[in-house]
């Protein structure tokens, strides 16, 4: 329905198993929860690509899809993010006639690299464990991302409170700078 007789592997990969996979996966995320207000939009969208990659990989196994989540999404959010008119991911939205205004390259591209980053600083496990926690605590409500973050963040030392912060609610990256003084290494955010 969505390809002509002879796909290619890209259209076969996203024209057709990312958009059945990713649609499937608000069926979760967007209809079972579902954010409470608008600001939140964001999260039905980055959860529902992020399912819909889970299960993709294993129907496209000769694909480096690691390459191809680094080429489509990093390049794209870090060259958004550096600009002086970026905006959080997270958006204040006080109006729902507004609501479209939100969508842009830092919901699109940046959010993806976030969710990686979560999954990476908690584990892959751990991850899939507080997910099961979030959709069974708030099937058939409302939830957003802040009560995602505080049930996760047991599941690792890294305060995932102030990690979510800086990337969810504050514009632009996160900068580190390092100093070298007399064999110290000393890191400092700036």
């Amino acid at each position: 329905m969505f390809l002509n007789e002879s796909p290619t592997l890209n259209e076969r990969l996203g024209r057709s198993a990312l958009l059945i996979a990713h649609e499937t996966a608000h069926m979760r995320f967007g209809d079972y929860v579902t954010m409470e207000w608008f600001d939140d939009v964001w999260t039905k969208e980055v959860f529902a690509n992020y399912f819909a990659s889970q299960i993709v990989e294993p129907l496209f196994s000769d694909v480096n899809h690691r390459l191809n989540f680094i080429v489509g999404y990093i390049p794209s959010a870090y060259t958004e993010d550096r600009t002086q008119g970026s905006n959080p991911v997270k958006q204040q939205l006080d109006n729902l006639s507004n609501a479209g205004l939100v969508y842009g390259n830092i919901i699109h591209t940046k959010s993806p690299v976030v969710m990686e980053m979560l999954v990476q600083i908690i584990g892959k496990d751990a991850f899939q464990k507080g997910i099961r926690k979030y959709l069974h605590t708030y099937a058939y409500e409302n939830a957003d991302w802040s009560g995602l973050i505080r049930m996760l963040d047991p599941y690792t030392p890294t305060d995932l409170i102030t990690w979510s912060q800086s990337w969810i609610n504050e514009k632009g990256m996160p900068e580190i700078a390092l100093r070298w003084e007399n064999g110290q290494t000393y890191n400092f955010p700036t």
